[in-house]
């Protein structure tokens, strides 16, 4: 007789044990964790820049309008052109935090390791403050995917009223943080720009669903467009402010 005619007709089974989820962090704990991590990608974005060829700066400088060359870093545009050169522009195939993240995995601790999924998890949001979340951030709602979430940017400077926020923002548990760079555009072109994007999008159901399909060289000329647009509407209220006092 064989094993399996001796076996019980109904095998019994432990019972699912449910993953349990870390507890939230006080306020003090997420303000230092949300500094941790915001030092990390200045560190990191600052080690990155030096390792990117004059071709990526020049490729992605030239959508800029900015020439031949890395910006001075005091230049107006250079936060903008060092955040795409290094999450959007590829060479052979890959971005340099890419080569960055697969050079350095299999040493990385447990802190950098959670810091690389959020750096391969970035995406682009529209967003507007809300209410603060005490010493850490505020909650934000991204007008592009049209949902709320906590953003660990605690010294986010008032927003004029009629203007939206445009990152480029990174995973974290409990809270998302920018890429460092955030530029301001006014309400009335993000919505437009949203129009457009439903448009290419659109079709039966929700649009937003298809965000996940948009590729990354996709997300890249978001993101440069956005940039690029909200340079040019700096520059130009720069420009109506001082036409405005020479009148007087």
């Amino acid at each position: 007789m064989s094993d399996a005619s001796n076996a019980p007709e109904t095998a019994t089974t432990e019972p699912a044990v449910e993953e349990k989820l870390p507890a939230w962090p006080t306020d003090d704990e997420l303000a230092l964790l949300s500094s941790e991590r915001r030092r990390w990608i200045a560190r990191t974005l600052a080690q990155l820049e030096s390792r990117v060829s004059p071709k990526g700066w020049q490729e992605v400088g030239k959508r800029f309008g900015v020439g031949k060359g890395k910006p001075a870093n005091e230049s107006p545009v250079f936060a903008c052109v060092r955040d795409c050169v290094l999450f959007d522009y590829r060479a052979s195939g890959k971005t340099a935090f890419e080569r960055h993240i697969e050079a350095s995995v299999d040493t990385a601790e447990k802190f950098e390791q959670q810091c690389f999924v959020a750096a391969l998890r970035h995406r682009v949001a529209f967003f507007v403050p809300g209410e603060r979340q005490a010493a850490h951030g505020f909650e934000v709602t991204d007008l592009l995917r049209n949902e709320k979430f906590v953003l660990a940017e605690p010294n986010l400077p008032e927003l004029p009223e009629g203007y939206v926020y445009v990152a480029r923002i990174l995973p974290y548990p409990w809270f998302w943080t920018t890429s460092s760079t955030v530029r301001v555009l006014p309400k009335a072109v993000v919505e437009a720009f949203l129009a457009h994007l439903e448009k290419e999008l659109g079709g039966e159901g929700d649009w937003r669903r298809d965000l996940t399909t948009v590729t990354p060289d996709a997300w890249a000329a978001l993101i440069l467009n956005a940039y690029v647009r909200s340079l040019y509407e700096e520059a130009k209220a720069r420009e109506a402010v001082k036409n405005e006092a020479a009148k007087q």
